[in-house]
């Protein structure tokens, strides 16, 4: 056996004297078919010991039999019927519980784990992805609950009336999905030559079996007899729910105890396919935010969702100004100036605009005109700059000529005379997430 195994070896014996873990418990876990790594997650067990590449059942299985003269022989209990210690260490190929997703070693000669983060590695470094860090996403079929609630059952049964199992043994069990990135980061952190950590790329695993359709469906059948149906169909419901983000300590899928019997046999039964793995790499979107002044942008920067959130949000709080080019039918008037600088808040109803009648809802819109004024243009007595600022969503157009009445009050029967606007531009933008 060469070092690295040894040193493997030796962390599994530690942990399982750390944790204080029952040989005899372990050894019949090993026997109804549970693979190490949920052996070690179902009672809560944390450290180093899930990235050991030569975990294996074999490799327990041997730690087991060096620790046999530390228990009594009443102790060493093995399920009935079930294949003797030798024979298990090439015993059921693939675990009851996790369905093959927490193997990743299924032989001595094969180690999946590394050809899983080699295959993650070469798929992002074949996409040509640039990080400086990554995040790890893992979807696993909800059924896995089920199955380790089977295993709670079991062992509950079993040797519930131990002193050792008086309490809620499994109650501080560490998910499926958290045992593969204890299992796999190192691994992956190495080949990739970058950190985990929340950032914008993701790295992620579905897990999916087929097995797992066919005891959807008789859960449906179940939880349906009897009950009100939801909006949502069962199967499409179950299908949203991460086994992780439930407790096994509780009632499955909201089955009785008869029916989870029923359903997820007590112990599991033996699996003959392994989950199948879709690894997906992808970023999050970037958001970049500036301010947009025709045909060029300005203050250009990166901004987080909270950005996009707060644009939404404040659509109908934010300010826009604007400058227009205005021709009314009669000279402009210094009068008319001091009328137009006079107004501030003016509140105005508009209905959708004619224009745009055909595409969008006719409905009634109140909106402010926050302030105006006018500005003369040399050597014209019709033609002027109107600079305004109004709420967000304003028909800047319309209330300048009124649009036929639909625009109240407006610009044309605030002067009493017509107004036409001839040119339109933004000028700012008043909105607290660009204007730092």
């Amino acid at each position: 056996m060469g070092e690295e195994c040894m040193l493997e070896k030796q962390l599994v014996e530690e942990s399982i004297r750390q944790s204080g873990l029952p040989c005899h418990a372990l050894r019949d876990l090993l026997s109804i078919g549970v693979c190490p790594r949920c052996i070690f997650r179902l009672f809560g067990v944390h450290g180093d010991v899930y990235s050991c590449l030569s975990l294996s059942s074999s490799l327990l299985w041997s730690v087991l039999d060096l620790s046999n003269g530390h228990e009594e022989a009443t102790d060493c209990k093995v399920h009935e019927g079930s294949s003797s210690p030798q024979d298990l260490k090439v015993g059921p190929e693939f675990c009851v519980v996790c369905w093959g997703i927490l193997q990743l070693s299924y032989d001595e000669q094969a180690q999946q784990t590394f050809d899983l983060v080699a295959s993650t590695a070469q798929l992002v470094k074949g996409e040509g992805f640039e990080i400086d860090s990554f995040s790890l996403e893992v979807s696993v079929p909800p059924i896995i609950l089920g199955n380790e609630r089977s295993v709670w059952l079991y062992m509950k049964k079993r040797y519930g009336s131990e002193s050792r199992f008086q309490d809620k043994f499994f109650s501080g069990s560490i998910s499926v999905k958290d045992a593969l990135r204890f299992s796999i980061t190192k691994s992956l952190e190495e080949m990739l030559a970058v950190k985990v950590a929340v950032r914008s790329f993701h790295i992620r695993f579905t897990y999916t079996h087929s097995d797992a359709s066919s005891k959807i469906s008789l859960v449906q059948g179940s939880r349906t007899d009897g009950h009100k149906k939801q909006k949502r169909g069962d199967k499409e419901l179950l299908e949203g729910i991460d086994a992780s983000d439930l407790e096994i300590n509780k009632e499955s899928f909201g089955l009785d105890i008869a029916e989870q019997d029923r359903i997820f046999q007590v112990p599991p039964a033996k699996v003959n396919q392994p989950c199948k793995v879709t690894t997906l790499c992808y970023r999050t979107p970037v958001y970049v935010g500036g301010r947009y002044l025709k045909v060029r942008v300005k203050n250009l920067k990166e901004v987080g969702v909270d950005a996009w959130t707060i644009l939404q949000q404040g659509e109908a709080e934010k300010q826009k100004q604007y400058a227009a080019l205005v021709w009314i039918s009669r000279s402009l008037e210094d009068e008319d100036l001091k009328c137009m600088s006079s107004i501030k808040e003016m509140d105005i109803i508009q209905r959708t605009p004619i224009r745009v009648l055909h595409r969008r809802s006719p409905l009634e819109r109140k909106r402010m005109i926050h302030w105006m004024r006018a500005e003369r243009i040399h050597g014209s007595k019709q033609f002027f700059i109107l600079h305004l600022c109004t709420q967000a969503g304003t028909y800047i157009k319309e209330f300048v000529h009124g649009d036929l009445g639909r625009t109240h009050p407006n610009l044309g029967s605030i002067l009493g005379c017509r107004a036409e606007i001839l040119q339109l531009d933004v000028t700012d933008v008043k909105m607290d997430c660009f204007n730092s």
